[in-house]
């Protein structure tokens, strides 16, 4: 703007054609990517920061959109337990991403795992006769709801039945 009147300067340039170096088309896409890895870690933190129950309804939601399922087993391939004497919770969660920040402190010597659906449904009967419970989506708090494994399985086939 000029003495109060709008300029129109750049409507009469010529176009040209910007052309970057391969140095800095390189910067540019790094830089985009950790901006998406920034974004992704703040969904992730958030998603932590969920009360267990809205957790709960997440893994719900996510497992039976994917058919699968998150756990951590040890170097022989058990699956990791939390709980006290009288408790074996079994936690599972519904993305890799969220079992892997658990690895890197809770259980380090460990590895995720991941489950199809339908053998984590299978599994579910059996786990319910040994007196297991799931821990469903714990943060890394371990905390966490805790249910029976058919009530699990029960949770899953009626928001399975809601995509079909």
């Amino acid at each position: 703007m000029q003495n109060g009147k709008v300029s129109n300067q750049c409507a009469n340039k010529s176009k040209s054609k910007v052309t970057f170096s391969p140095a800095t088309t390189h910067i540019l896409n790094v830089t985009t990517h950790i901006e998406n890895l920034l974004m992704h870690i703040k969904q992730l933190e958030s998603v932590f920061k969920l009360e267990s129950k809205e957790r709960y309804g997440y893994l719900i939601r996510k497992v039976a959109d994917f058919e699968q399922v998150f756990l951590i087993a040890d170097k022989q391939g058990n699956y990791v337990t939390c709980g006290n004497n009288n408790e074996k919770i079994i936690p599972i969660w519904p993305e890799l991403e969220f079992a892997q920040e658990l690895i890197k402190t809770e259980w380090k010597n460990c590895v995720v795992t991941m489950v199809e659906l339908n053998n984590f449904m299978n599994w579910m009967d059996k786990l319910e006769t040994e007196n297991y419970l799931i821990g469903g989506f714990p943060n890394q708090k371990l905390n966490s709801i805790v249910v029976k494994p058919t009530e699990i399985k029960n949770h899953l086939i009626f928001e399975c039945e809601q995509y079909e």
